[in-house]
């Protein structure tokens, strides 16, 4: 899904070189354009553990400026996922920019109420969604999690 482009970013100032310092900068805001930063790799092992069952879909968490629905909807539209997007708030008579876009990239879109969104954490909550999402591989908030602690510990190098 992601071509790694050049990554690294060579600082040469005057500054440095003056003094024999090599300067590196790891850009991952150019890894890719909306899959960008550090979502990718958060991302990785939640997209790699979903395919494991084919027509899975995947659920995850966020507000209505959240980057990683968008990054989320982006790669599970890349990969011919069905995409759930659990917001949380009401629907606002206009969407942000940012679920516009999870919505363009095929993202299903499910307001909860704040009260109802602090819990979704908790077992109760997520097996409610397991009932109304059957099957559904469910990504935190963020894309936390076991898979997203090991994916976000690898450089581009490392799929």
């Amino acid at each position: 899904m992601v071509n790694y482009p050049s990554v690294i970013e060579q600082l040469r100032k005057k500054q440095y070189t003056d003094r024999d310092l090599h300067v590196d900068v790891l850009r991952l805001d150019q890894l890719h354009p909306v899959v960008s930063g550090n979502k990718w790799f958060k991302l990785k092992g939640h997209l790699h553990n979903a395919m494991l069952t084919p027509g899975t879909p995947i659920l995850t968490f966020g507000g209505a400026w959240s980057n990683h629905l968008v990054a989320t909807a982006f790669a599970a539209q890349q990969l011919g996922l069905a995409a759930v997007g659990v917001i949380r708030g009401e629907q606002p008579a206009t969407l942000s920019a940012t679920l516009t876009d999870a919505a363009a990239y095929g993202m299903s879109l499910s307001y909860i109420s704040r009260e109802a969104y602090s819990r979704k954490d908790q077992p109760a909550f997520l097996q409610q969604l397991n009932d109304q999402y059957p099957g559904a591989y469910i990504i935190p908030e963020g894309g936390g999690g076991e898979a997203g602690i090991r994916g976000s510990g690898n450089s581009p190098g490392h799929r």
